[in-house]
């Protein structure tokens, strides 16, 4: 039998956060749902690798995720714009456009 009490906190939108220098170009991302959150992290353009971590509270979840985030902001990456996400995934390594048939190189 559920009751009010065991019912998760709805989720939080993720925060996707991006650093792009000379030799790497990562992304991270978090989102906190409740008691636990979820962190998605690789090399921008890929799936990436996914951890997720449960705490004794929604508090205790929050106040981690917040320390991360500002750990990530100290070490140079960017939170990018809400949509953002979608635009990355999307970008996974598509084939490069072709020419016509009829156009004779």
């Amino acid at each position: 039998m559920a009751t009010k009490d065991s019912k998760k906190a709805p989720n939080q939108s993720a925060r996707h956060f991006e650093f792009i220098d000379e030799k790497s170009s990562k992304f991270w991302e978090i989102q906190v749902a409740g008691d636990s959150f979820g962190v998605r992290y690789g090399k921008v353009g890929t799936a990436g690798q996914t951890n997720v971590k449960v705490f004794a509270d929604a508090a205790a979840a929050t106040k981690h995720a917040d320390k991360l985030v500002s750990e990530k902001l100290g070490k140079g990456y960017v939170e990018q714009q809400a949509g953002a996400e979608q635009v990355q995934l999307g970008a996974s390594k598509a084939k490069k456009p072709t020419a016509p048939k009829s156009l004779k190189v």
